[in-house]
């Protein structure tokens, strides 16, 4: 599992010039519009301007955060380390990278399975499915069909998935490009795909719709739209953004 302790000590060793990003994503309910949740993103680069450490709050309409996941970024930005912890359900799950293979658990009301898998060149962990993006983007545009395994923490596993684009439009005044993401083989013609937005100019996330890693009370994936906003995103801020989401308290249960 992730330490902590040696992700903090690994931040307070950063140089001063390393550079915290906020931004936050906000999942309405697709079809009733309502708000099910909000995603407070902490992204910490270094100073080459890379993905180094991320901290994400995840929270109730009202505001109380319920969720958090811990991840560290440096060094393979496909496949992060990471940790969430879901205070509603007692459930955590993660991935801990190895040098040549990782450590993949989930626990459920306190009972933790885990498996030791050999991820390929191709495997993609989580927020890594952004880098994968970024890094297949011409090959996209270009309008091939990419495959690549994802990690599904909750099957101790990887599934098969391709990525597509499916259409340019405008967001937010921005043009974007969106892609579909399917199961690859026979289950893809069962299950509905996610699709993701990004901005042409600099690949930022604008817009996700379908099934969230996010799960309701009772226990089942949000399928949600959540949407980006540039309103909501500052490149400069304060450092102690960071800590402080690191040691903000999770409730057990959102207020009604």
């Amino acid at each position: 599992m992730i330490r902590i302790s040696a992700v903090v000590a690994l931040l307070v060793a950063l140089p001063a010039q390393a550079q915290l990003v906020t931004y936050k994503g906000i999942a309405y309910d697709p079809d009733e519009g309502d708000v099910l949740y909000s995603e407070n993103h902490y992204l910490l680069l270094d100073p080459a301007g890379e993905p180094a450490e991320r901290v994400v709050l995840y929270r109730c309409p009202r505001g109380e955060a319920f969720a958090r996941k811990v991840m560290q970024i440096e060094g393979d930005p496909l496949r992060p380390s990471f940790e969430m912890t879901d205070a509603r359900l007692n459930y955590v799950e993660g991935l801990d990278r190895r040098e040549s293979d990782a450590l993949v658990y989930v626990q459920r009301e306190g009972e933790r399975e885990t498996e030791l898998l050999q991820l390929g060149q191709q495997a993609v962990a989580d927020a890594g499915f952004d880098a994968f993006v970024r890094k297949n983007w011409s090959a996209l545009q270009a309008g091939e069909r990419v495959r690549f395994e994802f990690l599904v923490p909750s099957r101790l596993s990887v599934m098969s998935f391709k990525v597509y684009k499916l259409r340019d439009e405008v967001i937010d005044g921005a043009a974007a490009s969106t892609f579909s993401l399917n199961l690859s083989g026979v289950l893809g013609w069962f299950l509905s795909g996610l699709e993701v937005s990004y901005r042409d100019t600099d690949q930022a996330l604008l817009r996700f719709e379908g099934l969230s890693n996010v799960r309701d009370p009772q226990g089942d994936n949000y399928v949600a739209r959540i949407e980006f906003k540039d309103a909501d995103r500052q490149e400069n801020a304060d450092p102690e953004l960071l800590s402080a989401a690191r040691a903000e308290p999770l409730v057990s249960q959102c207020a009604p």
